[in-house]
């Protein structure tokens, strides 16, 4: 049996951070529609200063970031926002094997690539949750 939570969607407070605004725009309004509150940052140095006062029950972020270490942002994230899952994403499958080696140790709860269309971010949430 599954023991994970089952969570309401409507009241699932979402975080997604991408350096192409394509990606966030689209991913903040599929989530939206779900009933989801969302928000969504192309700047990592923004993320966390929200951070420091916002709570969210789910991250999705980019490791790829320009200027940024996804890794190194990661970690920052879990520090500043403890209790909430994070899921990663990539448009890139050079890094797949170090991330896989490394990613239980990081409690990622899931990892895939980019785009993700709409019907497959409502099972990404529902399984990242």
């Amino acid at each position: 049996m599954d023991e994970r939570k089952i969570y309401d969607l409507k009241q699932l407070r979402i975080l997604v951070i991408d350096d192409e605004p394509k990606i966030t725009d689209e991913m903040r309004k599929r989530l939206e529609e779900m009933g989801c509150i969302a928000d969504a940052y192309n700047d990592p140095n923004l993320v966390l200063t929200t951070l420091k006062s916002e709570r969210y029950d789910l991250i999705i972020m980019d490791v790829n970031l320009p200027h940024v270490d996804g890794y190194s942002l990661y970690q920052k994230i879990s520090d500043l926002n403890g209790n909430a899952r994070i899921c990663l994403m990539s448009d890139s499958t050079a890094n797949d094997h170090e991330f896989l080696s490394l990613f239980p140790i990081w409690k990622a709860r899931d990892y895939f690539h980019k785009p993700i269309k709409g019907p497959e971010i409502v099972e990404l949430v529902k399984g990242s949750m």
